[in-house]
């Protein structure tokens, strides 16, 4: 699977089967165990009714250890890709805390052109 800048839009393609290990690790990189990430993917998909059903409906079982590309799609289609790089301009991410030599209770006011839901901070 790649994350490509395609035409300004984000795509993720999907080639064929993969290793549901592999994939866990993508989804789960804070663990450094391909066992630890595998079974915590599990528990998450099992803890999700909706995607659970989705991926049964696929042939998904508990016992699955190479995903198929729709079972990929479905993964992808609830929980969004894996990894989710911003770009923005650096003036805003220095002016996204507190004004230089502010006191903590002062926040620096937004500029009004700026729509938040655009950035994450």
């Amino acid at each position: 699977m790649n994350l490509e800048n395609e035409n300004g839009e984000i795509t993720w393609d999907i080639k064929g089967f993969k290793a549901f290990s592999d994939l866990a690790m993508t989804f789960f990189p804070e663990y450094s165990n391909i066992d630890a990430a595998s079974k915590r993917m599990r528990a998450e998909i099992e803890n999700d009714e909706s995607l659970f059903n989705a991926l049964k409906q696929a042939h998904y079982t508990h016992n699955t250890t190479r995903l198929s590309p729709n079972q990929q799609y479905i993964l992808i289609s609830l929980w969004g890709p894996s990894h989710i790089h911003l770009h923005f301009p650096l003036r805003h991410a220095r002016n996204r805390g507190r004004m230089k030599g502010a006191k903590n209770t002062e926040k620096v006011s937004r500029p009004n052109n700026i729509n938040i839901d655009n950035y994450i901070y």
